[in-house]
């Protein structure tokens, strides 16, 4: 499962004069191609915006689109509609959905006030990240944030930033962010006592290498 790749959002940027540098596409393509083939799906789902405008198959590159051939000959891909590509890629990139239910799960793009009782939610829309302060250095990282009843996925695209868990916009979600609510951060940090650790918009103690 993967949110945000925003796919075409450099040239998107370029035709509105900002300069930003090529070859995003094509890298969070490789990104979303190393997953497939390191973890092999039977189904790949992308809570929203998994392209960056309007019709963003129309500014990528015929390598970029072989990639994306590539992936969906590995697996079968759903694409959740997100607030950035709202009208459905055709033929390369995968089934378009509004919303995905599989059991008790509902996966769709932007989270909700309140999770009907007995239901799950993933979501993504806010690109989660955490800033931290370890050893006189700021590290600022995407993460998945994840509460008794939803996960909220973050942003798996080159030239997506975030909203640090200091934002506003988590606290009508999570009533406090800590060690209780299982924040994942990437393979490369490990917290130490993590149910002691003690977590509050944002900020971490007990971290070890």
């Amino acid at each position: 499962m993967v949110a945000h790749l925003h796919l075409g959002k450099g040239t998107f940027a370029r035709m509105r004069g900002l300069l930003l540098p090529p070859g995003d596409t094509v890298s969070t393509l490789e990104k979303e191609q190393r997953l497939v083939e390191d973890y092999k799906p039977r189904l790949l789902i992308a809570l929203g915006d998994s392209f960056h405008g309007a019709k963003a198959e129309e500014r990528l590159l015929d390598t970029e689109k072989a990639v994306l051939r590539a992936i969906a000959s590995k697996t079968s891909i759903v694409r959740i509609t997100g607030n950035h590509d709202i009208h459905p890629v055709p033929d390369i990139a995968g089934e378009w959905l509004d919303e995905y239910h599989s059991g008790n799960l509902i996966l769709h793009h932007i989270p909700s006030e309140t999770v009907p009782t007995g239901k799950a939610e993933l979501a993504g829309h806010l690109h989660p990240k955490i800033r931290m302060r370890i050893r006189g250095h700021v590290i600022s990282s995407p993460y998945c944030i994840k509460g008794p009843d939803r996960l909220i996925l973050p942003a798996l695209g080159f030239y997506t930033d975030g909203l640090d868990v200091s934002d506003s916009a988590f606290r009508g979600l999570f009533l406090m962010i800590k060690a209780s609510s299982s924040i994942f951060l990437p393979a490369s940090l490990t917290f130490q006592n993590a149910e002691k650790a003690k977590w509050l918009f944002g900020k971490a103690r007990r971290w070890k290498p």
